[in-house]
């Protein structure tokens, strides 16, 4: 959630250690002078400076100030809170408000980080809005399988992230992966496999697993992160993304 502030010499953002969890993240600093970014303050998420001379930063679903000197770009005091009940996300970091140049604070009102499930509603092409049940917390990346009989997801837990797949029929959800951190499934054309980006073991890469369950088998190995994107429709080649540390790459992979 990087920020330009006046004068166009720096930017905040938000930095998180951890790749699913930004409720304890850090208030990082960038001059564009080209000193190294700083980190000023932890134990929050989308910090936020505003025209009264403070920094908003959300944690656990409140909203909290803190006195900051735009000249020195440091703190001069402590946040204190100033509004709770403010929906966010433990996962993305984003907290659900923003406000006005003459400050006025507009937010949606709901749970904090990760407190309770977030529903999925399904809705066809008349309009039926259908809830599912069973709905595993933190649940984020959807993906229908090509049959659309199908959803898959990647769950966060405190023990780690998963994929998950949802039978619409059935309205039965349940894990497909018990891994670190396995993440944004992507389906292969004929739906008997979902591809998804893990950290196992320390390597990154590309695995894929059969959608009734099973082992992953591990299709690549990298010291970057690779995230799949999409399969050709003949189910040949797989595009994905693989992150260097200034950019990334878009890279095909052969499945031949």
């Amino acid at each position: 959630w990087p920020q330009a502030l006046a004068g166009g010499r720096a930017v905040l953002y938000t930095g998180s250690p951890t790749a699913d969890n930004f409720d304890d993240a850090c208030l990082v600093v960038q001059t564009l002078d080209g000193a190294a970014p700083r980190v000023l303050k932890c134990g929050g998420s989308f910090w936020t400076y505003v025209n009264s001379g403070h920094v908003l930063f959300a944690h656990a679903g409140t909203v909290f100030a803190a006195p900051f000197d735009l000249d020195q770009l440091a703190f001069t005091g402590e946040g204190v809170p100033v509004l709770e009940g403010v929906r966010s996300a433990i996962v993305s970091g984003v907290a659900q408000f923003t406000v006005s140049q003459d400050g006025l604070l507009a937010y949606i009102s709901g749970e904090g980080t990760g407190s309770s499930a977030t529903p999925i509603e399904v809705v066809d092409r008349q309009g039926k809005t259908t809830r599912l049940s069973g709905t595993p917390v933190n649940w984020g990346n959807l993906s229908f399988s090509p049959e659309g009989d199908r959803l898959a997801m990647d769950v966060s837990s405190p023990t780690g992230r998963t994929i998950w797949i949802h039978d619409l029929a059935r309205d039965a959800p349940q894990p497909v992966t018990f891994g670190i951190l396995d993440s944004v499934p992507i389906w292969t054309p004929n739906g008997l496999r979902i591809t998804f980006t893990s950290v196992t073991r320390g390597a990154a890469g590309l695995f894929w697993v059969d959608a009734s369950g099973g082992t992953p088998e591990r299709l690549t190995e990298s010291e970057r992160q690779q995230i799949p994107g999409s399969w050709s429709p003949d189910g040949l080649s797989l595009a994905y993304t693989e992150i260097r540390n200034d950019a990334g790459d878009v890279m095909i992979l052969p499945m031949e």
